[in-house]
Formats: structure tokens, C-alpha cells, sequence
């Protein structure tokens, strides 16, 4: 029966693994928080002509379909915060942040296709559901690894 003070200084640790598995959360945090920053200016480019969309035109002059993609990621990140805790406990909060690491690249491949490229072409409709649908999974990301 050694007191907390003699327990902690025998526990075996790598700064290196605990300076990596904080590193991952803040990285997250940290890419929230820019993409926050950037969404005014996307929105803004989103609705030229020469945006490089083909539903430019109904974003444009929808304050709504605007507020929707830039509370897309905030309104994710309130729903993965709500779920984090349950899925920490049943499977570890290592797991939970390799489960957001898959959201993240999900939500990022969602908004990427939702523009069409050069080999994926996306109709108006299908186009603006995929990058809606891409900003609420990468915001369930950030909500879960944060």
C-alpha cells in the first residue's frame, strides 16, 4: 500500500507514445477550428459561376442551403460529442479516435466528389446531398476525437 505519489512513479511510460496519442485529438481540434475559418470564404466562392460546380446557381440565392453547408460540420461535431462517451466506454478512446480517423477521411471524400471531377460527374441535386452529407460526417468526426 504505497501511496498515489509512489504508484505514479513507478508506472512505465514513453512520453513519445503519450505526446502521439494527445497529438491526434489536437490535430482534430486544430483542423475543426480552421475549417470553421474557412467555410465563410468557401460559401462564398461556391456561388460564382466559375466555382466549378454545376449547383452554383441554387446555393446562390438560398440563405438556407448557405447556413445549412456552414452548420453542417458544428451540427456533426454536437452529434459525435453526444456519442463519444458511449463509444469510448464500449470500445477505448483508441479505437473511438481510429473510428473518427475513418470519418474524417469519409467526410473529406464526400465534400471532394460532391463538386464532380474530371472522371466523377455529379448532378445539382446528388452534388449539394454529398457535400451536405460530407460536412455532418466529417463534423461527427471532430466531435468524436476531440
Amino acid at each position: 500500500p504505497g501511496s498515489i505519489k509512489t504508484v505514479y512513479h513507478t508506472m512505465n511510460y514513453s512520453k513519445r507514445a503519450v505526446g502521439v496519442c494527445f497529438a491526434y485529438p489536437a490535430l482534430g481540434g486544430l483542423l475543426f477550428g480552421y475549417d470553421i475559418g474557412a467555410t465563410s470564404y468557401v460559401i462564398n466562392q461556391l456561388t460564382r459561376a466559375n466555382s466549378g460546380v454545376s449547383w452554383y446557381k441554387i446555393i446562390k440565392h438560398s440563405a438556407f442551403l448557405q447556413g445549412l453547408i456552414t452548420s453542417g460540420g458544428v451540427a456533426g461535431a454536437l452529434i459525435g460529442a453526444i456519442i463519444a462517451f458511449r463509444i469510448a466506454a464500449e470500445t477505448g478512446r483508441r479505437k473511438e479516435i481510429i473510428y473518427g480517423a475513418w470519418l474524417f477521411l469519409l467526410g473529406a471524400g464526400l465534400e471532394l466528389i460532391s463538386g464532380g471531377t474530371s472522371s466523377i460527374k455529379t448532378s445539382s441535386a446528388l452534388g449539394l446531398c454529398l457535400l451536405i452529407t460530407g460536412r455532418l460526417v466529417y463534423g461527427i468526426a471532430c466531435g468524436l476525437v476531440m
